[in-house]
């Protein structure tokens, strides 16, 4: 996850959400960390700070390819394969919580 490509556009009072639900989902199964990374990509997508630029498979995974909109610095995510409607209501909920805590 580009952690690093997120974080400095963050409020303090998002960026504190953000780091309660990654220790929260410390104890989780992998696929739910997973689709988690690949929201809060999709979250810094819509924010304009990273730009998807496809959408593939390599070595038997679906992945999505990412750039950060200023340093050009490449990212790979899984891709959890959620389907249009259930990405869109999920990063809608990411998004308002994140508004929220603004």
């Amino acid at each position: 996850m580009p952690e690093r490509a997120t974080e400095e556009h963050l409020d303090p009072g998002a960026h504190a959400l953000v780091l309660r639900w990654a220790s929260e989902l410390a104890s989780e199964p992998e696929a739910t960390v997973r689709v988690f990374r690949f929201l809060l990509a999709m979250v810094a997508v819509r924010r304009q700070i990273l730009r998807e630029v496809g959408r593939g498979e390599r070595d038997g995974r679906h992945l999505v390819m990412l750039v950060h909109a200023q340093d050009e610095a490449f990212y790979w995510v899984d891709d959890p394969r959620l389907g249009e409607e259930r990405e869109r209501i999920a990063l809608d909920g990411i998004l308002e919580a994140l508004a929220a805590s603004e």
